[in-house]
């Protein structure tokens, strides 16, 4: 019998970068499988799941199936049109862009990771004028997953 050594990824698996459970059942932030366009939530630089877009359900309100998913806390919460997936600096997906809320014109490049610096010494989370200017900055991240996308609406969480 010959063994094969299994291959080693520097990456996290995916699913690992989601810190909050909501939208319960929605997506992975990082897969590209969907054909259609995603939102995403994403709070203080951690991330939770996709929902296809359209409505932003009970984003942000008292209701509890949000407020026990997403912890009332000194953070910044947002619903994100996700738009690109980067790779170690590589696009590996695009998604066209909706007409919903269209004054919402900052676009962000975030890896999940909290907000902080990563091994390279760069910031994970980045706001741009636009999304060239975002897709730009999350193609120059060689050692990480990084997500393009547009911020729909965000407010403070506390």
């Amino acid at each position: 019998m010959q063994w094969r050594r299994a291959s080693r990824s520097d990456l996290p698996p995916v699913g690992t970068e989601v810190r909050y459970d909501w939208p319960q059942g929605g997506g992975d932030p990082f897969d590209t499988a969907a054909d259609e366009t995603h939102w995403v939530l994403e709070a203080s630089g951690w991330l939770g799941r996709t929902w296809p877009a359209g409505d932003l359900m009970d984003f942000g309100s008292w209701d509890p199936s949000f407020e026990h998913r997403v912890p009332v806390g000194y953070k910044t919460i947002a619903a994100l049109e996700r738009l690109a997936v980067v790779v170690k600096g590589a696009v590996v997906r695009e998604w066209p862009g909706t007409s919903h809320h269209p004054d919402a014109t900052t676009y962000t490049a975030v890896d999940g990771q909290g907000g902080e610096k990563g091994p390279d010494g760069r910031w994970v989370s980045h706001t741009h004028d636009t999304y060239v200017s975002a897709l730009a900055d999350a193609r120059e991240t060689k050692d990480r997953r990084v997500l393009v996308g547009r911020i729909l609406v965000s407010h403070h969480w506390h």
